[in-house]
């Protein structure tokens, strides 16, 4: 097993989780944007999987274009869960 099929999830949690860091930023105020989050970190993942599928098929270990697609999409979904337990635990600590 080479490094890179194991590294390709992470890589694509990480850049979604600072791209929608960076637009909560952004939309402070603006709830629509805040409803759309999660939708706008699965998409996301699921471009950056067909990007990083298109440019170097090695780096994601994946037979079709599809399965490159559905990797990204699951990695943006999960990124969606690491936020709220990052959230939570310093919410707790605030809180104490």
């Amino acid at each position: 097993m080479d490094l890179s099929e194991v590294s390709s999830i992470p890589l694509i949690m990480i850049i979604c989780y600072v791209v929608i860091e960076i637009i909560k930023v952004i939309f402070k105020k603006n709830k629509v944007v805040k409803k759309l989050v999660p939708y706008i970190s699965i998409i996301l993942g699921g471009l950056i999987g067909l990007i990083i599928h298109i440019s170097d098929r090695s780096y994601i270990e994946s037979k079709s274009i599809y399965e490159s697609i559905l990797i990204g999409l699951i990695s943006g979904g999960v990124n969606l869960g690491s936020n709220q337990i990052i959230n939570k635990l310093f919410k707790k600590e605030k809180e104490e």
